[in-house]
């Protein structure tokens, strides 16, 4: 079960010992810069408490963001970042073995459905309910959810949540919207009022979306911006020289 407790200062020091994740905050229908975004305790402290969340416009095809996440996934902190691919296509450059040396090893935790990374928990929309039993039953401490969205349609597309072989073997019943298993993982995950922060990531510029909308498709009040071609992942002395 989730705690009801308060998360205290220490534990999120604790959670965010350096900001692994950063970028420029901007305007946006303008972009322009308005402040640094930083994904530190009191970044994480404010976003979680009040519900906002961060709209990552213009960003990179997950395949050309491989090394942002190696980056993270090299951290090595105590607390862990989910990576929610969209769809298949996303999931399999992420799983796979083949990295060079930019990822740690990646286990599959789940057969099908759940993989680490490093500082890294994967899971693809339908399969966050998975990820969330496992993040319970391990304690482990969530930092942030990183989910990729291309083109805006997590909120409108319904996958099955249960594993079967053949579409005629679905039930309408079985469907979920997809935005739906991102709130509720963050829901159960919840430490009194304060959830694990929300970076939705998508290739649409963010002069185009309708912001307002789609805040309370994810429980939000309102969304921060960041420039996509700003977003820093990983430990900041490894990022000052190309991350």
């Amino acid at each position: 079960m989730p705690s009801e407790s308060a998360l205290s200062a220490a534990e999120l020091a604790a959670m965010y010992p350096q900001p692994l994740i950063r970028g420029d905050r901007v305007v946006r229908l303008t972009g322009r810069v308005v402040d640094r975004f930083r994904l530190d305790a009191e970044t994480a402290a404010e976003l979680g408490h009040n519900h906002y969340g961060v709209l990552i416009g213009g960003c990179r095809s997950m395949v050309e963001m491989l090394p942002l996440l190696g980056r993270l996934a090299r951290a090595g902190t105590p607390a862990r970042y989910v990576v929610v691919p969209f769809n298949n296509n996303e999931l399999q450059p992420l799983v796979q073995q083949e990295h060079g040396g930019r990822f740690p090893a990646v286990n599959c935790l789940m057969p099908n459905a759940v993989w680490s990374c490093g500082s890294l928990l994967i899971a693809m929309p339908e399969r966050l309910s998975k990820l969330q039993e496992l993040a319970l039953e391990e304690h482990w401490p969530i930092a942030a959810v990183l989910a990729s969205d291309p083109v805006l349609r997590l909120h409108r597309d319904r996958r099955s949540v249960k594993a079967v072989t053949r579409k005629s073997a679905l039930r309408k019943g079985d469907l979920r919207y997809l935005h739906e298993q991102i709130c509720q993982l963050r829901y159960e995950l919840r430490r009194g009022d304060w959830r694990p922060p929300l970076l939705l990531c998508t290739q649409q510029p963010l002069r185009s979306i309708a912001a307002n909308s789609l805040a309370p498709h994810y429980g939000l009040e309102t969304w921060w911006f960041v420039d996509g071609d700003s977003l820093r992942c990983g430990e900041v002395e490894e990022a000052t020289t190309g991350g």
